[in-house]
């Protein structure tokens, strides 16, 4: 109620209070001036105040100090009667604060009627949802989607698992390579023992007879059958009974010889055995290459001139793609292509293996490369020539499609067709090579002797294999009754990087692949200029050692010979089946008879 009072009380109250504060200051100032007049008089005619005029002095300032804080009061009164001017009645606010509750209210109610029409909708469309089965529709929906992600998942860890898988048939698959290329050979392997002797490794045949030492092929001699005694007695004078003794193998042929080369070492004091081999059997002293890695066993030369790995009915007469078997005294040609620009190139091992003479064309001209890497078991090999070239970018391999566009350039049958670049083209015609062998890609492309080496490139030009074979025909027609008809074969290019891995400087300098769309005929055009022809001429043959010189110094390792044979099962195409085991046996039973 004062609130009230003081707010509907007559503002002239207010005014008529600063009317009477105006007045008395003005008095005040009047008052002050009259005394500040007097005292200015009295203080210039006596010089010194008495102490009323100083009196009157303390309260002059007195009164001046008391007047600034009214002028002071009066300037606040002021700006607050401005500020009571400008500021709404309070009615007013009260009418706004009312209005404002209202709309509140309202806002309030309306949502409390929104939440119950929601709620009313929902219920509909439950109750419809029920009707129609969308309810089940949803849940089946959302089950399936759960089962989508879990199946996503699984997909992810069933893709690493075949990842594994793959890699660990390549695996089994090339150890399986390596024991058909060992099938029908004999390998006798050096033993630990207590006998510090070396043994003298003699095969004797009706031909004559040859000389070895276990891993030391170098010191192998042979003598005909003619002068063979003659020989392996001087050859035994320069063993020594204390640090050598003698082991036979006795081919059917060679009995009556055996008899007195046998003598003669026991005339001259040395221990003796023997045992018996068959007529043809390949006979090596050493260590077979370890199945878990290391070059495979060469391929017999009746079964295939290069030494691809490929099973014989694979294999042409000649190479694995029917060019010109790699002959001592032929001359081989084949493709290559570069992948940096610096001068690294690849092609096939059983066009350029190790050691092999190797010269290439190239728009420059003829050059000589060197072989720096290669891998027999997957025949491909690495080169190097000093120059700068257009190279090719290597590819993924794993995302090749079946189906998949390919092309590669070669050089076929350079002798007839001449020494341009040919261009073969076609499709992936399978992911998997002769009975599935996950390391090739099988084409369609037209591939004759002398495509070998050649980059087998994706619509975008990226290398993503290598060719390598095509199927043997006269395999095929004893197979089937029938010729086959594009059916070719290309390494895949993810088997490269194993091959590079062992040369830094040339995966530093891979080109990165192409990932957009091009031109058909700007990829042959790539792919034209980096292919170059691979020619390869023949190497002297080693000298395995002659008649005469003494035993080799350092000695092999020491111990009894044993024998490892790998039996080769009847009918397998990895080759010719070996003899039965009856047929050594019946040998070793028939020397035995013989008194030996």
């Amino acid at each position: 109620m004062s609130r009230l009072r003081r707010e509907g009380a007559p503002k002239l109250s207010f005014f008529a209070f600063q009317d009477i504060i105006t007045s008395v200051s003005g008095i005040l100032i009047l008052v002050v001036l009259i005394l500040a007049t007097d005292l200015e008089k009295a203080s210039t005619s006596s010089g010194r105040g008495s102490p009323e005029e100083i009196a009157l002095e303390e309260r002059l300032n007195a009164l001046l100090l008391e007047r600034n804080r009214v002028v002071e009061d009066l300037r606040r009164l002021r700006e607050s009667q401005a500020s009571a001017n400008s500021a709404p009645s309070a009615a007013k606010l009260e009418l706004d604060i009312a209005g404002l509750k209202q709309q509140i209210e309202t806002a309030s109610q309306q949502m409390a009627d929104a939440r119950q029409a929601i709620a009313a909708a929902n219920a509909k469309i439950r109750e419809q949802d029920l009707r129609l089965g969308l309810t089940q529709t949803r849940e089946e929906i959302d089950s399936l989607r759960q089962k989508n992600d879990e199946m996503i998942r699984r997909d992810s860890a069933e893709r690493a698992k075949l990842a594994e898988m793959e890699r660990r048939v390549a695996l089994a698959q090339s150890q399986l390579l390596r024991v058909r290329s060992r099938e029908g050979q004999l390998w006798f392997i050096p033993e630990p023992s207590t006998d510090q002797r070396e043994p003298i490794l003699i095969v004797v045949g009706g031909s004559g007879i040859t000389i070895e030492w276990f891993d030391k092929p170098e010191s192998r001699l042979s003598y005909p059958s003619s002068s063979a005694a003659a020989e392996w007695l001087g050859y035994l004078k320069r063993l020594n009974k204390s640090q050598q003794f003698i082991v036979f193998l006795i081919r059917p042929s060679g009995i009556e010889l055996f008899r007195r080369l046998r003598e003669l070492a026991r005339d001259a004091g040395f221990q003796t055995g023997y045992d018996a081999v068959e007529e043809g059997q390949k006979i090596t002293f050493g260590r077979p290459p370890d199945e878990s890695g290391g070059p495979p066993v060469p391929t017999p030369p009746e079964t295939s001139g290069g030494n691809s790995g490929f099973p014989a009915e694979t294999r042409p007469k000649a190479a694995p793609d029917g060019s010109s078997p790699r002959h001592p005294s032929s001359v081989v040609s084949g493709t290559g292509f570069f992948i940096t620009e610096d001068g690294y190139l690849i092609t096939n091992e059983h066009v350029a293996g190790m050691g092999a003479n190797v010269r290439i064309r190239t728009a420059a001209g003829t050059m000589v490369a060197r072989v720096l890497k290669a891998d027999k078991l997957n025949d491909l090999a690495l080169l190097k020539v000093e120059g700068k070239f257009p190279a090719l970018a290597l590819g993924e391999s794993r995302n090749v499609k079946l189906g998949a566009t390919v092309a590669t350039v070669g050089f076929p049958n350079p002798d007839l067709q001449g020494f341009s670049p040919k261009l073969a083209k076609g499709e992936i015609g399978g992911l998997a090579g002769v009975r599935d062998d996950a390391r090739h890609f099988q084409i369609s492309a037209p591939i004759q002797p002398g495509n070998s080496g050649g980059a087998l490139v994706d619509e975008r030009g990226n290398v993503i294999g290598v060719v390598v074979a095509t199927l043997n025909q006269k395999a095929a027609i004893a197979t089937s009754g029938s010729l086959a008809q594009n059916v070719n074969y290309a390494v895949k290019g993810r088997l490269l990087l194993p091959l590079l891995e062992a040369v830094p400087d040339a995966v530093a300098k891979l080109k990165g692949a192409t990932t957009r769309d091009r031109k058909f005929e700007d990829v042959v055009g790539d792919l034209e200029r980096a292919t170059v022809l691979v020619i390869v001429t023949p190497t002297p043959a080693p000298d395995v050692g002659s008649p005469g010189g003494n035993a080799p110094g350092g000695g092999p390792p020491t111990g009894k010979p044993s024998v490892n044979e790998t039996p080769s099962p009847p009918n397998t195409p990895a080759g010719p089946a070996s003899p039965p085991k009856e047929n050594l046996s019946w040998w070793r039973r028939l020397l035995k008879a013989l008194g030996f």
